[in-house]
């Protein structure tokens, strides 16, 4: 018995103790590293350097954009650098078409000449077959590799006029943990908490392949909205209902091929207000526009309110026809539990089945 309350004890204060720990992501296998924002200043936590290519930071946003330099000249070196040391699990790599006759990857905690460790060396299979994708293994299972620094290489193409690339992923280890306060916590990186939106219902179709895809902290699809030529602004529009009212600072959009412009509102209601614009019956009174930008624009990370954030239990989306989405993830402040948040999905989704 006193082994029992001894152990119920040690449980206890352990609990007590996890605040001062910071809180821990629901899924730390899905946390992109690169897409990593700190709520004090609303700014990206890891910078890209690249002698041969000025734009190599949008390789790391939001958007579907390809980069390239010239393959028969040049030859390809990117550096990136995080904040801190971080633990990762597992790098991917996106080419567009163009490839480099081989490339090496390096990774170090400290930058310094002697402190890199190859994690592949000249690479080239299937490079001349034009593989798009790569993924590579890092070591160290759940506790991954600690990496502050990664550099790539790619040496000139002989078989492309240019080395094109579309994005790049540094993914989290399993048992990295982070402070949601400090780090940011994006609410769609738990698969069951990705809800399947509220679409447009005056006439405009949303076209993917497959709905969800824009909250799947991936680059890899798209959701676009067509219309009526000629409709205003705002006719094509769908919500994100998060279930409960949460605190939101931030929120990043990312646009295909610069193709973006978007309105977005919210709305802290019990039932989801009217979402369509322009119509009879739209009460623009329950939404609050926190962003608009007509302007095109391929990523955007929307800091609120300088971090104090804002209310919502509703997100609108609202953007013209033909523009298309590619990835929109939300920060809030504080981490919902798996299991709170399991039970948040399902009764967003049967609320949305009851108003369709």
């Amino acid at each position: 018995m006193t082994n029992v309350f001894r152990i119920l004890t040690c449980m206890l204060l352990a609990a007590a103790a996890l605040p001062a720990m910071g809180a821990i992501y629901a899924d730390q296998t899905q946390i992109d590293l690169f897409r990593h924002y700190d709520r004090a200043t609303g700014q990206q936590l890891v910078t890209v350097e690249s002698a041969q290519n000025s734009r190599t930071d949008v390789l790391i946003d939001g958007g579907r954009q390809n980069q390239q330099v010239d393959g028969n000249t040049a030859r390809w070196d990117m550096l990136f650098t995080l904040n801190d040391v971080y633990y990762a699990s597992r790098l991917e790599l996106y080419y567009t078409n163009y490839h480099p006759d081989s490339f090496s990857i390096y990774y170090s905690t400290t930058g310094l000449d002697d402190d890199w460790t190859p994690l592949v060396l000249n690479e080239t299979s299937q490079m001349t077959s034009h593989q798009d994708k790569w993924v590579f293994m890092l070591p160290g299972g759940d506790d991954g590799t600690a990496i502050k620094y990664l550099k790539i290489v790619q040496e000139p193409s002989s078989v492309d006029n240019h080395i094109r690339m579309d994005s790049i992923y540094l993914f989290a280890a399993a048992n990295n943990t982070f402070d949601d306060q400090k780090d940011g916590f994006n609410i769609m990186v738990n698969a069951v908490n990705r809800p399947t939106y509220a679409g447009s219902d005056n006439g405009v179709t949303f076209v993917s392949e497959n709905p969800t895809i824009a909250f799947n902290n991936s680059r890899n699809g798209w959701v676009r909205a067509y219309g009526a030529e000629g409709q205003a602004d705002g006719l094509a529009w769908f919500v994100v209902p998060l279930g409960e009212v949460k605190e939101l600072w931030g929120i990043n959009m990312g646009f295909l091929d610069g193709w973006g412009c978007c309105y977005i509102d919210v709305s802290t209601a019990d039932e989801m207000p009217i979402a369509s614009a322009l119509t009879d019956g739209y009460d623009a009174d329950a939404w609050t526009s926190i962003y608009a930008n007509p302007a095109a624009q391929s990523t955007q990370f929307i800091w609120l309110n300088e971090g104090d954030g804002v209310e919502a239990k509703w997100i609108r989306v609202r953007f013209a026809g033909g523009n298309a989405m590619s990835e929109m993830e939300l920060y809030v402040s504080a981490i919902p539990e798996p299991a709170t948040m399991s039970l948040l999905a399902l009764g967003g989704l049967a609320l949305l089945r009851r108003r369709k």
